[in-house]
């Protein structure tokens, strides 16, 4: 199995304390739930990252000006390296409608970069999703070499989107082809979604377990889930599913 390294963004603002703040919970209410997206949650993040079959080299984090620190306990893996930016530079709509990239893309690239300086893979987890099934990236990895493919995410049912962008795998071959064309993306009016997919469209392969935003006919045991409302968190909680190793 190839070396591979995870990328994430991180950011924070639980009491909405800053205008980014009430921006990003609003948005997240608007198309799930906040129950991932303060401190605690953060070591459940990395506890099912932890227990895949397979590990990643190192776990990169970009830090978008966070009014809340990540959990103490993954901010001091031993794995885990985290890189502060000057200022936050917006949530996706806002920056839609200033024809900038947003914070959710610049975590995506930071951790593409380092990927490809390292010759690594890389795997971007988004910072509210939880990964199910040991064998969850190891399945995905296998399944790119015997498909001959090198990049996989989740298809856009159960969304607005073509595409989802909370699990995105992919090989070292087809980075620079990746960041190139992201970076040479001068319409930032769009959205990353609609982006992403037309870079990717001729090359990718569709992820084989549903999950992100998807809440219809999960496997049983190989699925990922994103945007969960409090209500979900304590449905996975007293189902014994949720993994803390802290």
């Amino acid at each position: 199995m190839s070396n591979f390294i995870i990328g994430s963004g991180w950011f924070s603002d639980e009491h909405n304390k800053t205008d980014m703040g009430k921006e990003t919970n609003k948005f997240q209410l608007k198309y799930g739930g906040t129950a991932g997206r303060n401190s605690n949650f953060s070591k459940y993040w990395l506890s099912h990252i932890l227990n895949q079959s397979i590990l990643p080299k190192k776990i990169v984090i970009l830090d978008a000006d966070s009014p809340q620190e990540i959990d103490i306990n993954v901010k001091n893996h031993k794995l885990v390296e985290i890189s502060k930016q000057l200022r936050n530079f917006g949530h996706g709509v806002y920056c839609a409608n200033h024809n900038i990239l947003c914070g959710w893309a610049r975590g995506f690239l930071y951790g593409a970069m380092q990927s490809y300086l390292n010759d690594c893979d890389y795997v971007y987890v988004e910072q509210d999703l939880l990964l199910f099934g040991k064998n969850f990236l190891e399945n995905i990895f296998k399944l790119l070499e015997s498909n001959n493919k090198e990049i996989c995410c989740m298809n856009g049912d159960e969304t607005p989107q073509k595409l989802q962008q909370s699990l995105i795998i992919v090989k070292h071959s087809y980075l620079i082809k990746y960041i190139t064309g992201l970076l040479n993306y001068n319409d930032n009016t769009i959205s990353e979604e609609l982006k992403h997919y037309n870079i990717i469209k001729d090359d990718v392969m569709w992820c084989p377990y549903r999950g992100g935003r998807q809440r219809v006919k999960l496997d049983h045991e190989n699925y990922c889930l994103q945007h969960l409302t409090n209500k979900e968190l304590d449905s996975i909680i007293n189902s014994n599913k949720l993994i803390n190793i802290f």
